[in-house]
């Protein structure tokens, strides 16, 4: 039986691993990038839309690395707050009562004395009635996925 040898396979396979390599990290670079740009759009979007009250949720935005890419979004400490920014909240149930405090002592500038009416206040109109959607993270995401991909494309392009 006769044995065939192929010269500069070796080579070709540390080829393909370079490129490949190059192409993961163009990509992260722009995927990074990309993410950085959705962040700073949808901070925009909380400033012209009202809603950048207090400067929290405004400055959780955040471009996480994880295994394979990035999670982009806003990671507030209080739980699904960005969310409810986001898609509304809908009627039925008390808000957490410590975060209307914390925002009714900043942006309203109840005294203390006055605060936890205030909030309890303030909680029973968003249980009885809800509040209505402003969306500042979706039309952020819309805006820039085109110029992402655009982006992860001219990486690969470069690399080939």
């Amino acid at each position: 039986m006769a044995e065939i040898e192929i010269e500069g396979l070796n080579d070709l396979h540390v080829k393909f691993d370079r490129v490949t390599r190059e192409v993961f990290q163009e990509a992260d670079a722009g995927l990074k990038k990309g993410g950085m740009k959705i962040i700073a759009d949808a901070q925009q979007n909380l400033r012209t839309n009202g809603t950048n009250n207090t400067g929290l949720l405004s400055n959780s935005g955040k471009v996480q690395k994880i295994d394979v890419g990035y999670d982009i979004g806003f990671f507030s400490k209080g739980k699904g707050y960005a969310e409810y920014v986001e898609y509304g909240r809908r009627a039925g149930r008390f808000p957490p009562l410590a975060d209307i405090r914390a925002w009714a002592r900043k942006k309203l500038r109840v005294e203390d004395k006055r605060l936890n009416s205030a909030a309890f206040l303030i909680g029973r109109k968003i249980a009885r009635k809800g509040t209505r959607p402003q969306p500042f993270f979706t039309p952020a995401v819309q805006k820039n996925q085109q110029e992402i991909m655009d982006a992860i494309s001219e990486a690969v392009s470069k690399v080939i």
